[in-house]
């Protein structure tokens, strides 16, 4: 079996919703003394199943015409405590991704949740083909990668 070989990049033209989320949660965190002890007894280990389910499904709930982040958080209905923090999408031919980062400031948790292939585009599935059967490297693993980071 062939095993992946390609070079992954950064991709420098994936386009964030909120470039400067990590002010928000400093912000969030500015005036608020958490204690490591207090944190273990109030945050659960991991989302549920059910919670990242939800978030597998929001991945996607396409952003409407001038839709801003706060419009796009409210549709997407989240979980008790859940806010989007960002989304990512670049779009081009052969590369078509759109990742949302949650966040639960209380527990101090992310969770992204990347959009899959949709059955019904051709791009998508020549993707997955060129990914997956034939090992090669496709602009998506970098979006990925890069939004990930």
């Amino acid at each position: 079996m062939k095993s992946f070989c390609g070079k992954l990049y950064v991709d420098k033209k994936l386009k964030l919703s909120l470039n400067n989320f990590n002010q928000s949660i400093e912000e969030f965190y500015r005036n608020k003394y958490k204690v490591p002890l207090n944190q273990l007894r109030a945050t659960p280990v991991f989302p549920t199943p059910h919670v990242l389910a939800q978030f597998a499904t929001k991945a996607y709930t396409d952003y409407k015409r001038r839709l801003t982040d706060a419009q796009y958080e409210t549709r997407l209905d989240l979980p008790d405590g859940w806010k989007l923090l960002t989304t990512a999408s670049y779009s081009r031919n052969t590369n078509v991704y759109f990742g949302a980062a949650f966040w639960h400031p209380e527990h101090q948790e992310f969770v992204i949740a990347h959009r899959g292939t949709k059955i019904t585009s051709l791009g998508d599935l020549w993707t997955d083909v060129a990914c997956v059967v034939f090992k090669n490297n496709v602009p998506l693993i970098s979006s990925v990668k890069t939004f990930a980071h």
